[in-house]
């Protein structure tokens, strides 16, 4: 049946039935759950110094971080003696932007960041069976840089960044992996760049290579 003109069609909204909220040292821009392990996500914060305020220079006032936090509030062991798991976070030299797992690699991960860079992260999980807890960690794999400083010497943003995931693949060298991803980034100064990056699937002490 069609509707006139006049008429209006609300769709039914329901209130959550229950909610948790979570407070970090600094404000929250991005989160993200895990679709390798749901029972956590990544969360990344943003701060502003102000100039003058001690190891912040004049081209860099904002500083940020990614850590992992579990979606549940309370910790329940699983097994009777079992700690709370050790949760690993990295302070950054930039607010931290956007965050996106790679829809073709459900553990790797990459950071947008005020510093005109995107960095790739692998979030990882080990039982240390010894201290009796998990052990989740994020190992850096490396970063971009997506766009140059303006006429004024200016960094620009990365406000934003989307994998493209048809163009994911992977390369052995020895008994390790590199993988070729792309994604398009936006940028604070009104660009939008399409980036083509090789990098190592482990923690390699190698920058990714930019095409």
């Amino acid at each position: 049946k069609e509707l006139s003109p006049d008429s209006h069609t609300l769709a039914a909204i329901s209130e959550p039935v229950e909610h948790t909220s979570r407070t970090l040292l600094d404000p929250i821009a991005a989160v993200e759950i895990s679709p390798a392990y749901p029972d956590y996500m990544v969360v990344g914060t943003y701060a502003l110094l102000k100039a003058g305020e001690q190891g912040v220079s004049v081209g860099q006032v904002r500083t940020g971080s990614i850590s992992i936090v579990p979606v549940a509030v309370g910790f329940k062991p699983l097994y009777p003696g079992a700690l709370a798991p050790s949760l690993d976070e990295k302070c950054l030299n930039a607010a931290v932007l956007d965050i996106h797992f790679h829809p073709s690699d459900n553990t790797l991960f990459g950071v947008a960041t005020s510093d005109a860079k995107v960095t790739f992260f692998r979030l990882t999980k080990h039982a240390n069976v010894l201290a009796r807890r998990l052990e989740m960690r994020l190992v850096l794999l490396g970063s971009v840089k997506v766009a140059e400083p303006n006429d004024h010497g200016e960094t620009p943003l990365i406000t934003s960044f989307c994998w493209l995931p048809e163009s994911f693949y992977t390369r052995k060298v020895w008994t390790y992996d590199y993988h070729t991803v792309s994604f398009a980034a936006t940028v604070s100064n009104g660009d939008v760049k399409i980036v083509r990056a090789e990098i190592a699937g482990v923690g390699i002490a190698q920058a990714p290579r930019v095409t």
